[in-house]
């Protein structure tokens, strides 16, 4: 939400320390908790209440320090184009009529013949880092030995990332990969995108806008390994990713419906690799459906949870803790999982890991809803292992007890 005050036409948002008082008529002040991330090591997991928001702080390196400062430093430069000449006064090239059939720009450097996409421009590789380091040049020298394999990792199975980085983008054109990577081949047309990238429903991005905003994205992702562009241009008006792009989702999606399919625990393991945190964090796109993200939700509760069975059935409790933790980290509210961890604890003997399991359930549902309560399967299981019961056993195959009220499974 941050991002999207910050975005077009400029802005800056911030999250800042308010009073421990509230003024009357104001809501209370929100609580922002932090604490280590059990899905990523060295990480850190928030969560700012009575909002119900999780949130993954970043802390700042060096160099994201040297990328804000050249950021002020460019902001700061006088000697720039004024506003009034091309090509910020609109003169460079008519904008499009209408929102299908997208006019392209005068291209000054034609691409070679047999590539049919006219809007196409000359670009480096995309760094790690998501940005080229200010002051180098577009173009790597293929002599030096310095110049990597381009690629494009689109990731949503936690903090929406492109390349590895939350902001290697800015915010529109973040937007614009996220909806073609949801499209896959298939693609999306000029209308479409114009309509899915406009502030909401009524207000769909301008033509012009949506082609500069291509254009600008391309230069900065750079090539692909066979030398075309990560934003293909399909003909007709109709865009979509490159073949070589990768998207976790996707990835995931194959291997979590396979390994369920057979049971198999190696592909519910490379599945649950992909996992980082809560799905589609830092993605307040209007369009996004809420009942897809759920679905995304349920997908890797189901994964997690008959995996966890798998590794507690193959006598291996850690492991079966360790699915049922990473499953927890893209859905607290999946009791089944907190069920898992807790007997996954009891077959490891760490009754103070059962408890603490049982705590943290009752913490999430609390945050959920006031008076929020455990399932009676949840707390049933939990007073049998801490008495020193067994933990009634689940036939393979059989459907678990339902989690929290928004919890559902993906069928």
């Amino acid at each position: 939400m941050l991002l999207d005050l910050a975005s077009d036409p400029g802005g800056i948002a911030a999250l800042v320390v308010g009073g421990t008082a509230a003024p009357e008529g104001h809501p209370a002040p929100a609580s922002f908790r932090l604490a280590a991330d059990p899905a990523r090591p060295g990480g850190i997991a928030g969560h700012v209440a009575p909002l119900h928001l999780d949130v993954s702080p970043q802390p700042l390196t060096r160099d994201d320090y040297e990328a804000l400062a050249s950021l002020f430093a460019t902001a700061a430069d006088t000697s720039d184009v004024p506003a009034d000449q091309p090509p910020y006064d609109g003169s460079s090239w008519p904008p499009a009529p209408g929102l299908v059939g997208l006019q392209e720009p005068p291209d000054p450097n034609p691409a070679p013949a047999g590539l049919d996409d006219p809007g196409r421009s000359p670009s480096a590789g995309f760094p790690a880092s998501g940005v080229n380091p200010p002051g180098e040049p577009d173009q790597a020298d293929p002599a030096d030995g310095t110049d990597e394999e381009a690629s494009l990792l689109i990731g949503v199975l936690g903090t929406f990332t492109v390349n590895g980085a939350p902001a290697a983008l800015q915010p529109a054109q973040s937007q614009l990969i996220l909806a073609l990577a949801l499209n896959g081949r298939d693609g999306l047309s000029n209308a479409q995108l114009c309509y899915l990238l406009g502030a909401d429903p009524d207000h769909p991005k301008p033509s012009d806008s949506l082609r500069q905003l291509i254009v600008r994205t391309r230069r900065q992702l750079g090539r692909t390994p066979d030398g075309k562009e990560w934003i293909e241009h399909l003909g007709a008006g109709q865009y979509a990713l490159h073949p070589d792009a990768k998207f976790d989702w996707a990835d995931f999606e194959e291997l979590s419906e396979h390994g369920i399919g057979d049971r198999d625990p190696g592909c519910l393991r490379q599945a649950m690799i992909l996992i980082r945190g809560k799905p589609f964090t830092g993605c307040y796109h209007w369009w996004l459906d809420l009942a897809f993200t759920e679905t995304v939700r349920a997908q890797i509760v189901d994964a997690a949870e008959l995996l966890a069975e798998l590794e507690l059935a193959a006598g291996d409790p850690s492991a079966s803790a360790r699915a049922a933790r990473t499953g927890l980290a893209g859905d607290v509210a999946a009791e089944q999982l907190w069920r898992a961890l807790m007997r996954a604890e009891h077959a490891a003997g760490n009754l103070a890991g059962v408890r603490e399991a049982w705590s943290r359930c009752l913490d999430t549902m609390t945050d959920i809803a006031a008076d929020g309560e455990p399932h009676p399967d949840t707390a049933a299981l939990y007073q049998q292992l801490i008495s020193g019961g067994a933990p009634p056993a689940t036939p393979p195959g059989a459907p678990s007890a339902p989690g929290s009220p928004w919890a559902r499974s993906y069928q």
